[in-house]
């Protein structure tokens, strides 16, 4: 009986010995591959902190800028006198409408008197007096002016104004009223009440 080895040498495992030189150099290159991928990343991190800096320094110059502006423009504040004044031409324009409705009523026969001397106690109204009611009883022909001012003095100098206007002639303010204001302090209030000169001695 004839017997055949098949194993041979050819097939055995062979042991891959590496030298210390290739261990060495794998390692190198490990290293240096290492050492690159961190100088990456640390190189990303110094960019972005630039980046956040930068982004800090513009931020805080918008902010000194805006606050700049602020301080050059500050918020608005409510100035009393103009309020006053507010209140003033409010009421100035409410006894103005109420003149032109009565004016539009039938029981006023004559305008054209009306007009004259309405256009006279607007032209001749002081800056700071203003007119609350305004009464022209009889045909225009009695005349009641009521009024307010923080100047008293005002009162008597509208009083001879009115006596320069032409469509007041033979008019004279016989009665007149000032009383200090319960409602704002500075303030009076005053009454003008007008009849012709021939209507009184008639009586």
């Amino acid at each position: 009986m004839q017997q055949i080895n098949l194993y041979q040498p050819i097939f055995k495992r062979q042991e891959k010995v590496f030298s210390a030189k290739t261990l060495l150099q794998a390692g190198l290159l490990v290293v240096v591959g290492l050492v690159a991928v961190y100088g990456y990343g640390l190189w990303q991190t110094v960019k972005l902190d630039e980046r956040v800096e930068a982004f800090e320094q513009q931020r805080g110059a918008a902010l000194k800028r805006l606050q700049q502006v602020s301080n050059q423009f500050p918020a608005p504040k409510r100035d009393p006198a103009l309020q006053t004044r507010l209140q003033q031409l409010e009421k100035e324009l409410a006894g103005k409408q109420r003149v032109v409705k009565a004016l539009d009523s039938p029981r006023f026969g004559n305008r054209k008197g009306f007009t004259d001397r309405l256009e006279a106690f607007a032209r001749q109204r002081p800056q700071r007096l203003w007119l609350q009611h305004v009464s022209l009883r009889e045909g225009g022909d009695d005349i009641i002016l009521a009024g307010s001012t923080y100047q008293p003095e005002q009162v008597p100098q509208f009083v001879q104004r009115l006596g320069q206007e032409g469509s007041l002639t033979g008019f004279t303010f016989r009665r007149l009223l000032i009383t200090r204001s319960e409602e704002e302090a500075g303030r009076v209030d005053f009454t003008l009440r007008s009849q012709p000169e021939k209507k009184e001695a008639a009586r």
